[in-house]
C-alpha cells in the first residue's frame, strides 16, 4: 500500500506531500466522513509527517491547520509524532479553546483530546511536558471555573462533572510528569499551584457527610475528587507534599489537613459521646 512505502522511507518526496495534501482536503470537508477512512487518513498523515522529507516547518503548519479546525483526532495523531516537535505552535490554538467560555462544546472537546493523548503516553515524555508547560495553567483555570461555578450557566452546571473529571487526569497525568523527572524542590512548587485550586474546589463543595458551604451549588463528590488527588500526593511524595505545605497561609493548611482526614476515615461521621446520666436527686422530696 501506499503508507507502506512511505512508512520504509522509499516514497519520493512528490508522493508524500501529495498524500498529505490529500489528507488535509479531507479533514477539512464540511460533511461527516466515514470512521473507517478517517483512521485511516489519519494513520497515513502519521507515516508521512515521519518521513524524512517532511520538514519541522511543514510539519508545525499542520498541527495548526488540524487545531484550527477542531479537528483533534487527528491533530492528537499528528502531534504525537517525533515527540511533539511541531506542536509548539498549535497549542496556542488548544488554548483559545480551552479559554473560550462561550461554547463549552468546544471547551470538553478539547479537554477530552488533551486527556486521550496525555494518558496514551507514559510519563517521563517530552510531549507531556511541553503540554503541561504550555497549557497547565489554562487547565487549573478551566478546572476551577466549573468546580466553583463562576459562570452560574445551565450548561455548565450539566457538564461540570465530566468537564472537572477530564481536568483531574490531565492534573493528575501532569503530576507524575513532575514527581518522574523534577527535583524534590521543583515538585513541592508544582504542588503550591495545585493545591490552590483544589483547596478553591473543596472550600466551594465541602466534602461528603459535612454540611455543603454553598447549598445546592455545591457537589461533595468533587470535593472528595479533590481529596483523593491530595490524599494520592501526600502518599507518593510525601516530603515535597510537606515541603507545599509550608508555602501555605494557616487557613488553606488546615482544609488541606482536613481533607486528607476525611479522605483516610473514608468520610465516617464523628458522633458525639452520649452525655452522662444525671443521677437524680431525692433530697429534694424529702419532708
Amino acid at each position: 500500500s501506499v503508507g507502506d512505502i512511505i512508512k520504509s522511507n522509499q516514497a519520493s518526496a512528490a508522493l508524500v506531500k501529495s498524500m498529505m495534501a490529500l489528507v488535509m482536503s479531507l479533514s477539512a470537508r464540511e460533511e461527516k466522513v466515514p470512521d473507517r477512512v478517517r483512521l485511516a487518513s489519519q494513520e497515513l498523515l502519521k507515516q508521512c509527517l515521519s518521513h524524512d522529507d517532511v520538514t519541522i516547518l511543514e510539519h508545525s503548519s499542520i498541527a495548526v491547520t488540524l487545531a484550527k479546525s477542531r479537528d483533534w483526532a487527528a491533530w492528537t495523531a499528528v502531534v504525537k509524532v517525533k515527540d511533539g516537535i511541531a506542536a509548539e505552535n498549535s497549542l496556542i490554538e488548544v488554548e483559545k479553546a480551552l479559554l473560550n467560555p462561550s461554547y463549552t462544546g468546544e471547551q470538553l472537546t478539547a479537554l477530552a483530546a488533551i486527556k486521550s493523548l496525555i494518558q496514551s503516553l507514559p510519563p517521563p515524555n517530552e510531549l507531556v511536558g511541553r503540554i503541561v508547560a504550555a497549557l497547565g495553567a489554562e487547565i487549573l483555570s478551566v478546572f476551577q471555573a466549573y468546580a466553583t461555578l463562576t459562570s452560574n450557566s445551565n450548561e455548565i452546571q450539566s457538564q461540570r462533572m465530566n468537564a472537572c473529571a477530564d481536568c483531574m487526569k490531565i492534573i493528575l497525568a501532569a503530576y507524575q510528569q513532575f514527581s518522574s523527572g523534577c527535583a524534590e524542590d521543583e515538585i513541592a512548587e508544582f504542588l503550591i499551584v495545585l493545591f490552590e485550586s483544589l483547596i478553591s474546589a473543596i472550600r466551594f463543595n465541602g466534602l461528603p457527610n459535612h454540611p455543603p458551604p454553598q447549598g445546592p451549588l455545591s457537589d461533595p463528590s468533587l470535593g472528595r475528587m479533590c481529596a483523593q488527588a491530595i490524599t494520592h500526593v501526600a502518599r507518593m511524595t510525601p516530603i515535597p507534599f510537606k515541603s507545599s505545605m509550608g508555602g501555605m497561609s494557616d487557613n488553606d493548611r488546615a482544609v488541606l489537613e482536613f481533607a486528607v482526614r476525611a479522605e483516610m476515615s473514608g468520610y465516617a461521621i464523628t458522633s458525639a459521646p452520649a452525655p452522662a446520666k444525671k443521677k437524680l436527686s431525692l433530697k429534694g422530696f424529702k419532708k
